[in-house]
């Protein structure tokens, strides 16, 4: 069995090649944060050239009145509750603005 190295890596990347799952917890364990970026870059720039994407997600609850009562919740209100909130259609697109 052959021993897993960065350089062994490395040049898979550059080959073009898939990398193992052996391999790819080498890197997870055993390589740091900058190495792992400047390898995971060649790949984008082959398959993207010089572009990069980027997704803004948000999470809109826009109400927390719940009528079930699960008991690991802490997020769920009553409706007449002092902690409640329903957000209008107006304020739910104004949060959709904001993200």
């Amino acid at each position: 069995m052959s021993s897993i190295t960065l350089p062994s890596i490395e040049d898979k990347v550059l080959a073009g090649e898939r990398l193992s799952f052996d391999e790819g917890m080498f890197l997870e364990e055993h390589v740091d944060t900058l190495t792992l970026g400047r390898l995971a870059n060649i790949v984008r720039e082959r398959k993207n050239g010089n572009f990069a994407y980027y997704n803004t997600n948000i999470h809109l609850n826009p109400t927390n009145v719940c009528v079930y009562r699960c008991t690991f919740c802490a997020f769920r209100s009553d409706l007449k509750s002092d902690k409640s909130y329903v957000f209008s259609d107006d304020m739910v697109r104004e949060r959709v603005l904001e993200a």
